[in-house]
């Protein structure tokens, strides 16, 4: 009896290795999101996309310098343009990363995916941060769960009713001022991005590539649960993976981060995007990347990289 219970244990943990590993090869398939942690126990340790992070390493080749100089030259350019306006403080901005392909991508769906980076761009402790939270039910049980962590940066948790009702019944140009005001907008995994934007106006409203909706696990959690999930939501940044060839990142800030800290995370950002991008193809073989800038909201895009014959090769 002992031996067969072995055995049975034994096939049981095979059959499970083999769902893994089937999971790992099958690409991004119809998840409805990504986290960093569904991304490190499954996807990182895929020999399909270790495969793709090992060229792209070497095919990848941004250089630090090149980096620091256009960051120099972004922040540089804010600066003078405030001094333009009369405002002598140095106000902080984001800095994206913009990515284009050679070949527009086959992935049929709107995927936000969790970047892990290694300096965070928001602190939940931090009061000058603007979160907003929107969950499907009982606001009233995550207002309290923040009160007892003391994430001051969740400005408003609020239903997809509430957030209509003060923004006069969805009316698009008050929904995209409220909505604006955010640094990073959390939605509740069991609501539609796609459904709740059309309640709150209509296309454009919610969902952008720069800023989009990071949909989060929280319904029955308790408070060190929740506080996991949220501050895991926290320490990444959001790539909204589509088809097409243009891909965006906010991946840094132009004053409250250090020019080293903004390059390390720049580095780590476009590696772990490009990756991602090739990795959720489905039949395209062979990709390139076409070109790789930043930019703030205010400046125009730079080049850190302008290579048209990058090749990823992605074939098994």
């Amino acid at each position: 009896m002992a031996r067969q219970m072995l055995t049975q244990k034994y096939q049981e943990e095979i059959k499970e290795r083999k769902q893994i590993r089937q999971k790992q090869e099958e690409g991004l398939g119809k998840v409805k999101y990504l986290t960093n942690s569904h991304f490190q126990n499954i996807i990182a340790e895929s020999n399909k996309y270790l495969k793709i992070e090992k060229q792209t390493k070497l095919k990848l080749k941004l250089d630090k310098l090149t980096v620091l100089k256009v960051v120099n030259s972004l922040i540089d350019f804010n600066r003078k343009l405030l001094k333009s306006q009369g405002i002598e403080e140095n106000v902080d901005d984001y800095i994206f990363l913009n990515i284009k392909m050679n070949i527009s991508s086959d992935y049929d769906q709107e995927t936000p995916i969790q970047l892990k980076v290694p300096f965070p761009l928001f602190e939940l402790e931090d009061n000058k941060t603007e979160v907003l939270l929107i969950v499907k039910e009982k606001p009233e049980i995550y207002i309290q769960m923040c009160e007892e962590l003391n994430f001051l940066a969740i400005k408003e948790i609020k239903t997809v009713i509430q957030v209509k009702k003060d923004c006069q019944n969805g009316k698009g140009n008050v929904v995209k001022k409220y909505l604006n005001q955010f640094d990073m907008i959390l939605i509740d995994d069991r609501l539609s991005s796609a459904s709740v934007e059309k309640d709150l106006g209509g296309q454009g409203n919610l969902i952008k590539k720069r800023n989009f909706p990071i949909p989060v696990k929280i319904n029955g959690l308790n408070t060190l649960e929740f506080k996991k999930v949220i501050q895991e939501a926290s320490e990444t940044v959001g790539l909204l993976l589509t088809g097409g060839n243009d891909f965006i990142v906010k991946c840094a800030k132009s004053e409250s981060m250090t020019k080293k800290e903004i390059v390390k995370n720049v580095m780590q950002a476009a590696l772990r995007a490009i990756c991602l991008i090739i990795y959720s193809q489905k039949k395209i073989k062979n990709n390139g990347i076409k070109q790789i800038q930043l930019q703030t909201t205010k400046s125009m895009p730079l080049p850190i990289q302008d290579n048209d014959d990058l090749k990823q090769q992605t074939d098994e």
